[in-house]
């Protein structure tokens, strides 16, 4: 997968009630990515309430091999994760 400013991606992740009724918290622990926070049910590739789904994102920078995706969500950390290119490749999909 190439990536380029822009490219819309959708992650892996396990999901289960949030707060809001259209909320979901968001757990992502790829081979690779690892992040937790909360989405609308509609940045989820299918708007479940509990199980495995994928998250909207969107990679926001490219530095050599190095990219950077934003997650479709909040976090107390951070909605930006970064690694190497072929490690974003084999935990996202092109979408």
């Amino acid at each position: 997968m190439t990536f380029s400013l822009g490219t819309a991606l959708w992650v892996p992740c396990e999901v289960m009630p949030g707060p809001l009724p259209t909320e979901r918290m968001v757990l992502v622990e790829g081979k690779h990515l690892s992040w937790y926070g909360f989405t609308d049910e509609a940045n989820l590739e299918r708007p479940i309430e509990n199980g495995a789904t994928r998250i909207r994102a969107h990679v926001v920078k490219v530095e050599g091999s190095q990219v950077t995706i934003k997650l479709q969500g909040s976090s107390p950390t951070t909605s930006a994760v970064s690694g190497p290119e072929e490690e974003i490749a084999a935990d996202a999909v092109e979408g």
